[in-house]
């Protein structure tokens, strides 16, 4: 692809290859179209935007089958000591809480 097409992507190829052990430093995946819900994984932290009260993600997506899903309140796992992801840990660590939510923002706002 040429230069700068796809500013959003990275090259995992050395990765998967062998020729680096790391790939991607963060990685956003969401569910029910480009307004969410969001999940956002960096390091061995994994979090999970709130749906809101109505069913609405919070980007104010429509109500979905999936946003019925994702409960009212953030999620944070680490996946290091809770790779079923049984333990949400938003409000035992809520520093680590805001800056997963100011990376996802951050990444949701680069151009």
């Amino acid at each position: 692809m040429p230069q700068g097409q796809c500013p959003d992507s990275v090259n995992v190829l050395p990765a998967l290859v062998g020729e680096s052990a790391r790939g991607r430093e963060t990685f956003v995946a969401h569910n029910g179209g480009t307004r969410g819900p969001f999940a956002l994984r960096s390091g061995t932290w994994k979090y999970i935007t709130p749906s809101e009260a109505d069913g609405r993600t919070s980007r104010n997506a429509p109500p979905a089958n999936a946003a019925k899903r994702t409960p009212p309140t953030p999620q944070l796992f680490d996946l290091a000591t809770d790779p079923a992801e049984e333990r949400n840990l938003a409000d035992a660590q809520p520093e680590k809480l805001k800056d997963m939510q100011a990376l996802l923002e951050s990444i949701q706002s680069a151009p």
